[in-house]
């Protein structure tokens, strides 16, 4: 699912998070716009771009999404030229991979204590 397709989804389902890979600005879809209409603004969210992404519009879009975001959030930029997901195939490929890692742990955590929480 690519970065605006992603962003969309939290428009319409209660999300755990959401991780947002050089996307470019949306559009809204069917009336909802982004971050007015999420529906769970609470849900941690990673932003991801290369620095020279070779798609000029994501290069400013992703940090003015992350900007407009509401927190917990965090931006992530490697000093690349490549787009989206081929920034495994680079040298910063393992922090790639570690940093999308970590947050699906986080996520996975963070519902593991909200079930414990809900059960006890």
């Amino acid at each position: 699912m690519g970065a605006t397709s992603c962003l969309n989804a939290t428009l319409r389902k209660n999300l755990a998070g959401l991780v947002f890979i050089a996307g470019d600005t949306t559009v809204p879809v069917d009336g909802l716009s982004y971050p007015e209409n999420l529906i769970n603004p609470g849900m941690p969210k990673l932003f991801i771009v290369a620095e020279k992404d070779r798609y000029a519009p994501v290069r400013t879009d992703t940090p003015m999404t992350y900007n407009i975001s509401p927190q917990p959030k965090q931006l992530i930029t490697y000093p690349e030229t490549v787009h989206g997901t081929e920034l495994f195939d680079t040298g910063h490929g393992s922090q790639f991979w570690q940093a999308l890692f970590d947050f699906l742990l986080a996520i996975n955590s963070q519902n593991d204590l909200r079930d414990e929480h809900f059960h006890s």
